[in-house]
């Protein structure tokens, strides 16, 4: 039991170092950076906008220079792809090293959601 409240708070400890050097890169312009930021909040509303042309203008645009991308998850019941937009997203962004999920809303990423997950990342390689 000891060991596994050491690694839990040893996670903890972690998660809590991360800067936000580790999400936007020295080397960002002040451009990039602005619509990177952009492109995370169009994300974190993607479940109520849906604007599917502006998603892949962002992805098509930023996949080549994005390497830390976080996303908001989205309920995939507001989606009729369910969670195919998460193959796009991981698919077509070659950049792409590190993807945080954030899930505030407690939505369950269910077995479709692994599935779009893991084709992404086939895709991607």
């Amino acid at each position: 039991m000891h060991n596994a409240n050491n690694k839990a708070s040893h996670e903890v400890k972690a998660v809590m170092a991360q800067g936000s050097e580790d999400d936007y890169p020295e080397n960002y312009s002040w451009k990039l950076l602005f619509h990177k930021l952009c492109f995370e909040q169009m994300l974190d509303y993607f479940g109520k906008t849906l604007d599917f042309k502006l998603f892949y203008d962002y992805i098509n645009w930023l996949g080549d220079y994005v390497p830390v991308l976080r996303v908001n998850m989205v309920k995939k019941t507001h989606l009729k792809s369910n969670n195919y937009w998460i193959m796009a997203l991981i698919g077509k962004m070659p950049a792409l090293q590190v993807i945080k999920f954030h899930n505030r809303q407690q939505i369950a990423f269910a077995q479709d959601g692994w599935k779009y997950l893991s084709k992404g990342l086939n895709f991607s390689q």
